[in-house]
């Protein structure tokens, strides 16, 4: 009945766009980061059952969100709200099963290692000039924890991960911010590089997109600046950058992205990756936005 509900929209743009957006809301993203913190719950997750409901992906995570919704806002009174906390009880269920799965099923190692509450990860910016545009770079890959907090977040979906490598971001990001605003009336723009649909699809999101909205309010608001997901997207489907050579990479972005010039036209953006290796992927974006009309400075978390 509730899908129905959304079903019924009458305009089939803000359907899609709110289906969109629940099916990457947390109930569903819990799931696969419980799946993937866990090596067996793994194969099940990728090849024994979940990707044969992908199709309907939207449509249940839907139905999840909105019952979470109704039981916490309108079945319990907001007099209630003190004693009966909904969200409280759902929580400390969630917890414990979780610890449950832990002496079951043991998580990967890296994410034992995320999970210290004192784990932070110290950055030591650089910048490097590759294929003639220059990129800033957070930490070493292979730096204490970030390596952990990027393949936690890209291949297990862990809360934990962003939240860690948002936290990097910030102490970065907050300076270099004012310090550019000091200087140009352009408005700021963070922008994720994106990934093509099919591969969004097959991993469930954009591990850049989550990192950004992990970052506090001010950097998502306006008030500092704001992140445009959309302002950047990829025309075609391209081999991941990873298992090629360094010439093969340089020919493999080439021309692989588009801009929607309105979002971002005379704007400072700041375009994000996770790792650089030969820098071919963020020049690529540069080039793109530039041609936009916007000033870019690009960015990302780890060097390889």
């Amino acid at each position: 009945m509730m899908t129905l509900f959304f079903c019924d929209s009458a305009d089939p743009i803000d359907k899609r766009e709110r289906l969109r957006e629940i099916g990457e809301h947390e109930p569903f993203a819990d799931v696969r980061c419980i799946c993937g913190e866990r090596p067996i719950l793994y194969v099940a997750y990728q090849y024994l059952g979940f990707r044969s409901i992908k199709r309907y992906r939207p449509s249940l995570t839907c139905d999840a969100f909105l019952l979470s919704q109704i039981l916490h806002e309108q079945i319990v009174p907001k007099r209630y709200s003190g004693a009966m906390n909904m969200a409280g009880i759902f929580e400390m269920c969630w917890h414990a099963t979780e610890r449950l799965l832990d002496a079951l099923m043991p998580p990967r190692a890296r994410t034992l290692r995320l999970r210290d509450r004192k784990a932070t990860i110290d950055i030591a910016p650089q910048s490097q000039t590759l294929l003639s545009t220059r990129i800033m770079t957070l930490a070493p890959y292979h730096a204490p924890l970030m390596e952990d907090a990027i393949r936690a977040l890209k291949y297990d979906g862990n809360a934990r991960a962003s939240g860690l490598l948002a936290g990097a971001l910030e102490d970065f990001l907050r300076e270099e911010l004012l310090a550019t605003r000091a200087f140009s009336p352009r408005p700021i723009v963070l922008v994720p590089v994106p990934l093509h649909a099919k591969r969004r699809r097959e991993r469930g999101f954009n591990q850049i997109e989550k990192v950004l909205e992990a970052l506090p309010p001010d950097f998502r608001d306006g008030a500092l600046c704001r992140i445009e997901p959309r302002a950047l997207f990829r025309t075609r489907a391209t081999p991941p950058q990873t298992k090629l050579h360094r010439t093969e990479r340089l020919h493999n972005v080439r021309g692989a992205f588009a801009a929607t010039e309105r979002l971002i036209r005379g704007t400072h953006v700041f375009v994000i990756d996770d790792v650089c290796t030969t820098g071919a992927t963020l020049a690529e974006c540069a080039d793109t936005l530039e041609k936009a009309g916007a000033k870019v400075t690009a960015l990302a978390l780890a060097r390889a």
